[in-house]
């Protein structure tokens, strides 16, 4: 493995013919691909289907892809650093720095302090037209913000970093 410019290739020095993964820091740019892969790895779940019922409506991956990154001069939170990573497949014979396609990728929240408890502990509130039209708040509810209520439970207001996500679409079939 090397770094390069901010980036980190891997690659087999062996098999030049074999393809390389590139993982570099997300761009805006990212946001629609990240949404739909995050629909391709949920799709054929049970958990993922009843909360978005197929066809996923193009708004619900549309409302995912705008909340990967604030509108520009907003952070998401003056309390912690999101910190989003994208993977991206390289062609078997191009350049190393060339483009590539965005495969996969992984979310961390980096809380560097603690924070006191009326900061840390508020539900997060979802709405209907958040999730995209067709979707099923009440599964949503359910399920994904009950894994946040147990995610605030066991982290409670401590600096931690946590991985979010880690994702990607095996078959590339979005």
């Amino acid at each position: 493995m090397r770094t390069t410019s901010g980036s980190l290739s891997v690659g087999s020095k062996m098999a030049a013919s074999k393809a390389r993964i590139r993982v570099r820091n997300a761009a805006p740019a990212d946001a629609r691909t990240m949404a739909e892969i995050d629909f391709a790895a949920f799709g054929e779940d049970i958990i993922g289907q009843l909360i978005h019922p197929p066809p996923v409506n193009p708004k619900a991956i549309a409302n995912t892809a705008a909340g990967f990154f604030p509108p520009p001069g907003e952070k998401h939170s003056s309390h912690t650093e999101t910190l989003l990573v994208v993977a991206e497949l390289l062609p078997e014979d191009g350049p190393e720095d060339g483009p590539g396609e965005v495969v996969a990728w992984a979310k961390w929240v980096l809380r560097r302090e603690p924070l006191p408890e009326e900061v840390w502990n508020v539900e997060p509130v979802m709405t209907a037209d958040m999730l995209g039209e067709g979707s099923n708040l009440e599964m949503y509810n359910w399920f994904i913000a009950k894994l946040h209520r147990h995610l605030r439970h066991l982290v409670r207001g401590d600096a931690h970093l946590c991985r979010y996500f880690l994702l990607q679409d095996l078959e590339g079939s979005y």
